[in-house]
């Protein structure tokens, strides 16, 4: 990752890694983030509970079925997934944006460590 910039986009990354893998890719692009600076996700969003009667849950969930044969270790994760692997890499999820797609978009900066 080049040092400095005011943001990094990672788009239909992290779904194809495992947990480590992706933990990695978050610490390494922590590294080059300078203290404001900003990482977009742009993921599909597992719901935390599947709602059967919701297009877009069953969608994603296909889609996770589908990822988990094609990549192993690869899955589609939940918010609170997310969050943790983020976590682990000195980051915080500050927003996310659900678009009209079957993407998120997933605003993260740099963890308040105090």
């Amino acid at each position: 990752m080049p040092p400095g910039a005011d943001a990094y986009i990672l788009k239909g990354v992290i779904h194809g890694r495992d947990d480590a893998e992706a933990v990695s890719i978050y610490r390494n692009c922590r590294a080059a983030m300078p203290e404001r600076g900003k990482l977009l996700l742009m993921e599909r969003l597992l719901p935390e509970q599947v709602n059967p009667d919701d297009p877009r849950d069953r969608t994603n969930v296909l889609v996770d079925i589908n990822m988990m044969l094609m990549s192993p270790g690869g899955r589609e994760r939940t918010e609170s997934e997310h969050r943790r692997l983020l976590m682990q890499a000195g980051l915080q999820v500050e927003r996310i944006v659900q678009t009209p797609s079957p993407l998120a978009v997933i605003e993260v900066a740099p963890a308040n460590i105090a």
